[in-house]
């Protein structure tokens, strides 16, 4: 039997080629993880300096913003057109509140102090009985055309706009016939003047022959005469 020996030369020469690859792959390794390091460096660096850098302040960017504002103006022509249809319309209101106002001071002529004047009634503060209007005075007018107005009851709380009575063609009334030393509500005033006890009718049922005389009628007391609502409409010394 023969026997093969390994040739030594051979051996030697791939073992020194495989040192070579290893050796060279190291080196590649190596080179791989400097480059590696040297980036991470530079990124804290960079990181560094952005850090050390000064922000900027409110004001600051608020100034370069209105810097900046002009130039978007001028490049931006619909924006003129904008402030232009603005203005138009702010100028058209303008001109129709001056319109209402002269139409209105033609229409609502301003009342003088003594003026006849005959001031709406609402409805919840009168009776179904009363009149829809009160007549009243005017007593004075201050600056702003507003307007104290007195009735026969007494002045009445508040001051009235021009547009809030109306002028009388006639004097009915004169100074004599109204109370200005006391103030009084509009509700107030419209009872006092009324016939029927203003808002709600006041009704009793008295019986007897001396009924509607004495403070048990309720018509009696209250100071007005009785109505065909009360004691089924029987007469009584108590009606008009």
């Amino acid at each position: 039997m023969i026997e093969i020996s390994p040739n030594p030369s051979t051996s030697q020469a791939g073992g020194s080629e495989r040192n070579d690859n290893l050796r060279q792959d190291n080196h590649e390794v190596d080179n791989e993880d400097s480059a590696s390091t040297a980036s991470r460096a530079e990124s804290a660096q960079h990181a560094t300096v952005s850090d050390t850098e000064p922000e900027l302040t409110v004001a600051e960017a608020s100034t370069s913003l209105t810097q900046l504002a002009p130039a978007a103006t001028e490049s931006n022509p619909s924006n003129d057109v904008q402030l232009c249809t603005r203005k138009r319309a702010r100028d058209g209101l303008v001109k129709q509140a001056e319109r209402m106002i002269k139409r209105s001071r033609i229409v609502n002529r301003a009342g003088d102090i003594g003026d006849n004047v005959t001031i709406p009634i609402p409805m919840f503060d009168r009776g179904r009985g009363d009149p829809r209007n009160i007549i009243g005075i005017i007593v004075d007018r201050d600056e702003n055309d507003m307007y104290r107005i007195a009735v026969r009851a007494g002045v009445l709380k508040g001051k009235y706009s021009r547009n809030q009575f109306d002028l009388c063609t006639q004097k009915l009334y004169v100074m004599e016939d109204v109370k200005s030393d006391v103030e009084v509500g509009l509700r107030q005033a419209v009872q006092h003047e009324s016939v029927c006890g203003g808002q709600g009718f006041v009704e009793c049922n008295c019986t007897g022959r001396s009924r509607c005389e004495v403070n048990r009628c309720k018509c009696f007391k209250a100071g007005v005469k009785c109505n065909s609502r009360c004691h089924s409409n029987l007469t009584c010394n108590n009606k008009s």
